[in-house]
């Protein structure tokens, strides 16, 4: 694994909680990306914790947690075993 890409996503986590996490407990999303303070919107959304948080869960975690030999990823984060393809 290329480290920066940990690092990246160390660092995007790091901003999700300062511009994005609300008294609540939850996250929400930014209205305007410039301002800062960030005005957040008054929901999170679904794909948040479904597809953000799975992909960072899978950049922090151990190789062998899931095979990307065996597994491919669609765009939802939804894992889909891969089909040996015949020559």
């Amino acid at each position: 694994r290329d480290p920066k890409w940990r690092l990246y996503g160390w660092r995007m986590l790091q901003a999700l909680n300062k511009h994005c996490r609300v008294q609540s407990g939850g996250f929400a999303g930014v209205r305007n990306v410039s301002q800062v303070p960030a005005d957040n919107d008054d929901l999170m959304q679904s794909f948040f914790m479904a597809e953000t948080l799975k992909y960072l869960y899978l950049l922090f975690s151990d190789d062998q947690t899931i095979s990307l030999d065996e597994y491919v990823f669609n765009t939802e984060a939804h894992p889909f075993r891969r089909t040996p393809v015949a020559p």
